[in-house]
């Protein structure tokens, strides 16, 4: 069982959002957010958390290269640096359905909507200038939202 959690990024045209299956707890998630920042700066840790739609399994600043024997089925792809993304990769699962791993991408939207099925537990929002707001997902609209912030070490090319 994974703690689920959304992390969307502030862009100059808007808010965008992914779903991150693994370790959302703000002891582990903001660490790693601000070490990716830190280290490559915001532009690009937006650009490659956010370049697939289908989500993370999970993030991870020192990931290698190669992946655990369990992640081996077609359904991920090891992100040296950033973590385990799901692919778009149509699979077979067990019961020789034919699926492609997808994300939940029901807590996408910012506008307010319930959200309440979304099974979110934790919202993080990497702002423009590197630090990083989150919430517990309280099942409540976004503006209700009781927001942290979190400043992130000097970033690397920013």
């Amino acid at each position: 069982m994974g703690t689920r959690s959304a992390v969307y990024a502030r862009t100059e045209s808007g808010t965008k959002g992914i779903y991150v299956h693994f370790d959302g707890y703000p002891e582990s998630r903001l660490s790693c957010l601000a070490e990716l920042i830190r280290r490559d700066g915001v532009s690009r840790v937006v650009a490659t958390l956010m370049a697939r739609p289908s989500g993370w399994s999970g993030l991870n600043d020192e990931q290698a290269p190669e992946m655990p024997d369990m992640y081996n089925d077609g359904r991920f792809e090891a992100v040296p640096g950033y973590g385990i993304q799901y692919t778009d990769t149509e699979f077979i699962d067990p019961f020789s359905n034919k699926v492609t791993q997808q994300g939940n991408t029901e807590y996408m939207t910012t506008d307010g909507e319930d959200r309440s099925n979304c099974w979110i537990e934790y919202v993080y929002v990497i702002e423009l200038d590197g630090s990083i707001s989150w919430a517990i997902n309280q099942e409540v609209p976004w503006d209700q939202l009781e927001w942290h912030s979190q400043a992130t070490a000097t970033m690397a090319g920013e």
